[in-house]
């Protein structure tokens, strides 16, 4: 799961999105998007800058064995 999320957000607050990352660290990666509020994330060229990176396959999703 990839998590982008400004660290100024004062709607939903970064430590929430920090928490859940830490819940499982090896399945949840999360981008930060300094500076970023909640509806201004586009304003930022690291949001485009993840968002390329992700759909063009350079983060691999992180995935459990089989079982």
């Amino acid at each position: 799961m990839f998590i982008l999320h400004g660290n100024r957000d004062r709607l939903i607050p970064y430590r929430h999105s920090q928490m859940l990352q830490k819940i499982n660290p090896a399945l949840i990666q999360l981008f930060t998007i300094d500076g970023g509020g909640h509806n201004n994330l586009p304003d930022f060229p690291a949001y485009h800058e993840y968002l390329y990176d992700l759909l063009n396959g350079f983060y691999e999703p992180i995935t459990t064995p089989a079982v």
